[in-house]
Order: C-alpha cells, then sequence, then structure tokens
C-alpha cells in the first residue's frame, strides 16, 4: 500500500525521505508515467506542494535561486533558454508542472534540461537528517540516501545557446546537445546520448574565437569513438554564431 504524505515543512518532508521505499514527488510529470508503466509501489510518495518555501524564487544579480517547485515554464527563466524560448521543452501543459530541480535530480526522465544548467554553473541544495551540501548540476543524481533536493541557484547568462539532435523538435531523447553560455561563472556542456552524462567544458569558452571554441569541444569530447565528430562541430559552430550575432570572430 503507497501512502501519500503531505509535509508543510522541509523537517516533515525529510522525516518522511527517510523512509529507504520512499519516492519524492514535484510536479510529477517524471513519477507519475513510472508508476503507471513500471507497477511500481513505492511505500511512501513525499509531495513537496505544500512546502511554502519550496515556490519561491528568488532574483539577483548575479545568481537566480529557484526552490523545487518551481516550474520549467515560469516567466522567470524566460531567458535561460536563449533565442529558441522554452518551447523546445515539451507541451506548455508539461512546462507548468515539471520542475527545474525534479528535471536535474530524477532518475526517471531523460534529464533534457540538464546542459542548460551546467553551462550556467546549476548548483542543488542537498539536505539530510545529518548535512546538507551544494551539487554541481551534473553531480546531482547522487543524493545521499533520505536527502531531499530543495533548492537550485543558477548564474545569470548575457546570452545563451542550446543545440540539439532529437528526433522531434520538442524535448524528449536528445540525442546529442550543446549548451554554451556568455557571462561570469558560465561554461559550455555538452551531453553525448539519449538519457546520457552531462559534461561541462570548461575549455571551450564560449568568448574565444569560433575556431579556438570548436576545437576545444572537439578535443573534450574526442575519446568518445561513437560521437560523430562533425556533427558536433556543426553544433559548436551554430552556437559560437548564436552568441555572437553570426559574426565571425
Amino acid at each position: 500500500m503507497t501512502i501519500d504524505v503531505r509535509p508543510v515543512s522541509w523537517v516533515q518532508a525529510l522525516s518522511a525521505a527517510a523512509d529507504p521505499a520512499a519516492v519524492v514527488v514535484a510536479g510529477g510529470t517524471g513519477v507519475q508515467p513510472w508508476l503507471t508503466t513500471t507497477g511500481a509501489k513505492p511505500t511512501v510518495l513525499v509531495h513537496l506542494s505544500d512546502i511554502p518555501e519550496a515556490w519561491e524564487l528568488t532574483p539577483a544579480d548575479d545568481r537566480l535561486r529557484l526552490g523545487a517547485m518551481v516550474p520549467v515554464g515560469h516567466a522567470a527563466l524566460t531567458d535561460w533558454f536563449g533565442i529558441d524560448g522554452p518551447q523546445w521543452f515539451a507541451s506548455p501543459a508539461v512546462r507548468r508542472r515539471a520542475t527545474v530541480v525534479g528535471n536535474v535530480v530524477s532518475r526517471l526522465g531523460p534529464r533534457e534540461l540538464v546542459p542548460v544548467l551546467v553551462a550556467v554553473d546549476g548548483r542543488v541544495r542537498s539536505v539530510s537528517p545529518q548535512t546538507q551540501v551544494w551539487l554541481p548540476v551534473q553531480d546531482a543524481l547522487d543524493l545521499a540516501p533520505g536527502a531531499v533536493a530543495t533548492e537550485i541557484t543558477l548564474a545569470r547568462p548575457e546570452r545563451i545557446s542550446y543545440r540539439r539532435v532529437a528526433p522531434r523538435s520538442r524535448l524528449t531523447r536528445v540525442e546529442m546537445g550543446l549548451c554554451a553560455a556568455l557571462g561570469p561563472e558560465c561554461t559550455a556542456a555538452v551531453v553525448l546520448s539519449a538519457g546520457g552524462p552531462v559534461r561541462a567544458i570548461p575549455r571551450a569558452h564560449p568568448g574565444a574565437r569560433r575556431a579556438d571554441f570548436i576545437g576545444a569541444v572537439r578535443a573534450a569530447v574526442a575519446p568518445h569513438s561513437a560521437v560523430d565528430i562533425d556533427i558536433l562541430a556543426a553544433l559548436a559552430d551554430q552556437v559560437h554564431c548564436d552568441l555572437h550575432d553570426g559574426v565571425p570572430r
């Protein structure tokens, strides 16, 4: 039997999440399909929607802080999606429910937003009864047992571009993707397979000359023999053009 728990504070959420078979639910866009398709029956579903702090969004000059319930479609996040806007991420209905933090820490989906968040130095706050720690987005799947991801902070990009190779223009399986952002603390990030790990490429500085940027991207992924380097180089060229208005540098 699955029990639904709706804590009203992070203390209550941590207590409920201490059950080894508990599943934490934010927007639920990944959890519900997983329950339906697998027939899984977790002992506890810990819903975060009644925690007021989980909905908070705090802007600052250099970073943006998002609570665990802030949805991907929040208007304050538009600049982080670059020239394409958020339309590439699923449908409006899904964007209204899917959460930024949930997309990072969920093991139930492709985590399609992660390349963007890595490029803007995303950091997730993981809280457990014993400790709390800030994790880079690319490491946020490794939450300690019983820990809950309570918020994320993002650097504010001056410009950002995310180019993808995908079966469809919207969401789902990004088979290869490259994101780069201009601004303090920003970098480039690449994903090389559907649902695969996202790697930051700090040497591919988005402000570098085009040839240097493309060369750094190629060098970073060269050890991965299954990757089509030419396609990735084409993505890198597109990203660099986006960031510099198509003006050769």
